[in-house]
């Protein structure tokens, strides 16, 4: 599964600038792209932004914003590849957290040395270790602005420390001093900066990923959908986490029917013994298998539960009404909460969820141990099932 890393802060702290920088100096993007997007900015009459890289409409380089979430593809060392994933806002790391669109590996806070420590920035932290972030970066930006002076450095990395005090290890949070614009400590180590004798971000990166060990969790695939193939029904399904094996004996939810998994595809459409968490496959269904869109596969004796009620943790943004109902998404399904909800924003809460129908919720760290909070469609936070 390629890593992924999510940059988070506030829009004018250098993340765009940062990550299209990184794209030019790995080369990650072809230069046929950076020359179209100078003749852009010369025709628009300004000088050309590394940040410019990552908008996907001539409009956002006229407004000089991004307005939606930016994965790019970072080539690495020795054919490695990393998805960095340029975060505007709280409902978007939300929803490139849980969605499965992509699962962040670490965060990159990207903090201006001119600006300083803003709301927005605490506020990314905070979800972010509560989405189960282990591992940060604190990249502070705009180094060159004060002439490369350390003293600055120093002033955003003990005001730091103490906001994550308690919330991040010690040990897994790096801080790193760059000039984003200048690509200083982006992708290989500044000389203009002798003082500092770590890595540079993305060196960081790779080290860090590279020695991470990995976390087992017990095997949930979700089907995305069901097709007619050779007289009988193959479900499409992607690996949440674990690992599916062919002979293996599995349950399918919510309908209780199980089964053993008698043919496994690869996408290529070979038989294969296995497939691991991120993975694609192809399952053979028995009739009557009750096996559509949204159904979750797990292993016969170790499946998550359907319930109404659990204990959980949640985090609202601010943009809600406490007087009306929330509804709870997890996985493919969704439920009314029947009860209030703390009037308490940007701080981790306790909430029993009471439930209008069942749904299926895990306590260990799998997809289904996660849940978005929407209020009228729109997220407004984020929880976590803490005991069931």
């Amino acid at each position: 599964m390629t890593p992924s890393i999510v940059v988070l802060g506030h829009k004018d702290h250098g993340k765009s600038t940062f990550l299209g920088k990184l794209l030019f100096d790995t080369n990650s993007v072809p230069h046929d792209k950076v020359e179209m997007t100078k003749e852009i900015d010369a025709e628009a009459g300004r000088p050309f932004e590394w940040a410019h890289l990552l908008d996907s409409f001539k409009e956002e380089r006229e407004q000089e914003m991004t307005y939606d979430t930016a994965s790019v593809f970072v080539n690495g060392k020795n054919g490695a590849l990393y998805i960095f994933i340029d975060v505007p806002g709280h409902s978007e790391l939300v929803h490139q957290m849980i969605s499965g669109a992509s699962r962040a590996d670490m965060a990159i806070l990207m903090v201006s040395a001119k600006e300083g420590i803003d709301e927005m920035s605490i506020g990314h932290l905070m979800l972010a270790e509560f989405l189960g972030m282990k591992k940060l970066i604190v990249g502070v930006n705009k180094m060159d602005a004060f002439d490369y002076n350390e003293a600055e450095f120093l002033k955003i990395k003990e005001k730091m420390e103490t906001i994550l005090a308690g919330k991040f290890n010690p040990e897994d949070v790096y801080y790193i001093p760059l000039s984003a614009r200048e690509g200083e400590n982006v992708a290989k180590v500044s000389d203009k900066m002798p003082w500092f004798k770590g890595m540079s971000i993305f060196e960081k990166v790779e080290d860090t990923i590279a020695n991470m060990k990995a976390v087992s969790l017990p095997m949930r695939a979700i089907v995305q959908d069901v097709y007619p193939r050779n007289g009988e029904s193959l479900a499409a399904i992607n690996v949440k986490s674990g690992e599916l094996k062919k002979g293996e004996s599995v349950i399918a939810l919510p309908s209780g029917k199980t089964f053993t998994v008698s043919n496994l595809l690869s996408v290529s459409g070979d038989d294969t013994e296995s497939i691991k968490e991120g993975e694609n496959a192809g399952i053979a269904l028995e009739a009557g298998s009750e096996i559509s869109r949204g159904t979750i596969i797990a292993p016969e004796k170790n499946a998550p539960r359907s319930v109404k009620e659990a204990g959980s943790e949640i985090f609202l943004f601010g943009n809600f009404n406490p007087a009306e109902k929330i509804t709870i998404e997890c996985g493919f399904s969704k439920a009314e909460h029947q009860g209030s909800i703390p009037a308490e924003t940007n701080k981790i809460i306790g909430l029993r969820l009471n439930l209008s129908n069942p749904l299926l919720l895990d306590t260990e760290e799998t997809f289904l141990n996660k849940f978005v909070i929407k209020q009228g469609g729109e997220i407004i936070g984020v929880g976590r099932i803490k005991n069931i």
